[in-house]
């Protein structure tokens, strides 16, 4: 009965040694995971660097070139008012900050009871720029709408004749509620001056009177290109200012 308890404990003696075997091989594997979490950053994963990502430029928008695709439309269209200096000439009437292809209209907040008539129309060269100005003697400026013809010619006044104007582009100036006369005092002219208007200008060609019929006046200005423009008013006398980019 002795020999067969011997046997037992041997046996016994290998089953301990086996877990402890499997303890020690748990509890290195455990430790080397362990190296492995602590060994690893944010930023590197077992010593490799991350690729920068290059960030994409902005492409600049294309500066302004070309031909005008405006249609005209019979609606007015709303249109911002730049800041207006004070006088017509001078280094604050350098600026065009605003300037388009167009078009821009406008009209009267009050136009009150009584006309405003156009007493003068001219044009000038400045610093950068021709401009055209309409002059009334009224105390407001007439509605207004000032774009890029649709055609290029050639023009038809009112009675149907053509007329021809030099340039290679052409604006529409359309003035409506008011004239060259005085519609209040028995059709007495107010403007006296030439329905073709031309100066030393640098892009400007010449201003054609097409129509003036039944408070509706029509101006055309001939250009050797197209270029933006801007249109504002002026105060003290009343004007509609065009300024032509050259």
């Amino acid at each position: 009965m002795t020999a067969p308890a011997r046997q037992q404990t041997g046996r016994g003696r290998r089953t301990w040694w086996w877990v402890a075997g499997l303890v020690v091989l748990l509890v290195a594997g455990v430790a080397a995971l362990v190296w492995l979490l602590v060994g690893r950053d944010d930023d590197t994963v077992a010593g490799v660097q991350p690729t920068p990502t290059a960030s994409a430029e902005p492409t600049p928008s294309p500066p302004l070139h070309g031909e005008p695709s405006w249609t005209p439309s019979p609606t007015p269209k709303p249109t911002s008012v730049p800041p207006k200096p004070d006088q017509e000439s001078g280094p604050a009437a350098q600026a065009l900050t605003g300037a388009t292809y167009g078009p821009f209209s406008g009209s009267p907040e009050d136009p009150g009871g009584s006309g405003s008539w156009i007493t003068d129309v001219r044009s000038a060269a400045h610093p950068g720029h021709d401009r055209v100005v309409v002059e009334f003697d009224g105390d407001y400026v007439p509605a207004y709408e000032v774009g890029y013809t649709v055609t290029s010619g050639p023009f038809q006044d009112v009675p149907g004749d053509v007329v021809l104007i030099e340039g290679e582009a052409f604006l529409d100036v359309w003035l409506q509620g008011t004239s060259g006369v005085d519609m209040e005092n028995n059709y007495a002219p107010v403007y006296t001056g030439p329905d073709r208007v031309r100066s030393d200008t640098t892009v400007v060609t010449e201003v054609v009177e097409i129509e003036d019929f039944e408070a509706n006046v029509h101006w055309i200005i001939g250009l050797d290109e197209s270029t933006p423009f801007l249109v504002w008013t002026m105060d003290s006398p009343s004007r509609l200012v065009i300024d032509i980019e050259s």
